[in-house]
């Protein structure tokens, strides 16, 4: 299954009908300032959204890729599930928190211009989500 794939199935209600040229997404490259500053945006909707535009993306460059995988590693670090603005990985399901880690993998093979010591960091974090759901 390709990423797009598992993405949509992960986040169905996130991603249903979603436009991958989302003008916010482009307009608003820091998805961790945009849920900060605009509180009223859900995260189980925003971060998908961030990932499948990614996911389909040709410029690897582009920032929103960085101020992604950022994100994801600050939502997998996370010890205060209270932080709205923080609290993603609580928020997901054991589905939805292997989709993330495989988008980081995805990320870590496909983008040789990303941070690979974040990433890796930020997957180890994610399986520790994962790992502490299944107990």
């Amino acid at each position: 299954m390709d990423i797009s794939t598992l993405l949509k199935t992960a986040f169905p209600d996130a991603l249903t009908d979603f436009d991958t040229d989302s003008a916010l997404i482009a307009a608003n490259t820091d998805l961790q300032w945009l849920a900060r500053e605009k509180q009223n945006q859900d995260l189980c909707v925003l971060v998908p959204r961030y990932m499948y535009w990614c996911s389909q993306s040709d410029d690897m460059a582009s920032l929103v890729f960085d101020d992604t995988i950022r994100a994801l590693a600050e939502y997998g670090r996370c010890k205060k599930p209270e932080l709205a603005h923080l609290n993603f990985a609580y928020l997901c399901n054991r589905l939805q928190k292997q989709a993330v880690i495989q988008f980081l993998v995805w990320c870590l093979h496909e983008n040789s211009t990303l941070d690979a010591t974040q990433i890796k960091r930020a997957i180890r974090n994610w399986r520790t989500m994962l790992a502490s759901t299944e107990n």
